[in-house]
Order: structure tokens, then C-alpha cells, then sequence
């Protein structure tokens, strides 16, 4: 992962929000910029897809 330390993505808690509102996320107190590899952006889209009840696409990713 791009991290140093380990981290975790809550798939099953999926929201709409305006691009406006949308802000880095904080990391020890200031903004930061996190970047995540492809594979770890692949595996958060395949949990994303179960919690909908959909998991039967993820071969399309």
C-alpha cells in the first residue's frame, strides 16, 4: 500500500457527496494527499461491489 502504516477501507458504508466538499484526508492533524496503487484500489472497488450485492462483476474490474 501507498501508507506507511497499515490502513482499511469501510465499503460497506457508501455515501453521495458533492465534488466541492470533498477534501484530503487528515493525517496527524494536517491535509495530505494519499495516493493508492492500482491493486489497492482494485481490491476497495471489489469490496465496494459485494457490499452491494453485486459481487458477481468483479470480474469486470
Amino acid at each position: 500500500m501507498s501508507l506507511v502504516d497499515d490502513s482499511w477501507a469501510k465499503s460497506d458504508l457508501i455515501t453521495t457527496v458533492s465534488n466541492a466538499r470533498v477534501d484530503r484526508v487528515l493525517v496527524a492533524g494536517r491535509r495530505a494527499t494519499v495516493i493508492m496503487d492500482a491493486e489497492d484500489l482494485k481490491s476497495v472497488r471489489e469490496t465496494v461491489l459485494h457490499a452491494l450485492q453485486l459481487g458477481r462483476f468483479t470480474f469486470a474490474l
